[in-house]
């Protein structure tokens, strides 16, 4: 659970408390239609959450790897903005089995996005990797950062804010 601690120099007294704790309590109230009745709450949520972010008063767009993500993104997006209107990005590489491309152009494709698409050899990844690196915080393990620099520095040309898919497998557990 969550604690504070005041120390007073004066008194040299410690004080340590708690403010919350972490439960997992039995839920009662399921209903009979779990899949329905909380799906459409979530696609409810959803919506909401992406029409509150497509409010920008600069040039935005929806970065699209054609995962559910950030395909589920774009989706909802066409709920609030005509679709044409929507830009959409990726990036794909030379290498094939490398190349997850495909599947943003069609997630493109199927929503009708203005839809913006850019092909990259490795060794221009490569290449990047220590100004890249430089720009970082902190260390990071994650060798997605390269491709995702790419993604960022292409679309930069046409928008200046983007959406993007990051966090959907760790909110719906898609990860073992």
């Amino acid at each position: 659970g969550g604690h504070w601690m005041t120390y007073d120099i004066a008194s040299k007294a410690l004080q340590v408390a708690q403010y919350w704790q972490f439960r997992i309590e039995p839920f009662e109230a399921i209903p009979a239609n779990p899949e329905d009745v909380w799906g459409e709450q979530l696609r409810g949520l959803l919506s909401q959450a992406v029409k509150r972010r497509l409010i920008s008063d600069v040039p935005l767009g929806i970065f699209l790897s054609g995962g559910i993500d950030s395909s589920a993104v774009l989706a909802f997006a066409t709920r609030h903005v005509p679709p044409r209107e929507i830009k959409t990005f990726s990036i794909g590489f030379t290498e094939q089995s490398f190349d997850e491309s495909a599947y943003a152009q069609r997630m493109a494709a199927h929503f009708g996005s203005d839809h913006h698409h850019e092909v990259l050899s490795l060794e221009a990844v490569g290449d990047l990797a220590e100004e890249v690196l430089s720009m970082l915080d902190e260390p990071m393990g994650d060798s997605s950062i390269l491709p995702t620099f790419l993604l960022c520095r292409f679309a930069r040309k046409y928008v200046t804010v983007a959406l993007g898919g990051d966090g959907g497998d760790e909110l719906f557990a898609g990860y073992d």
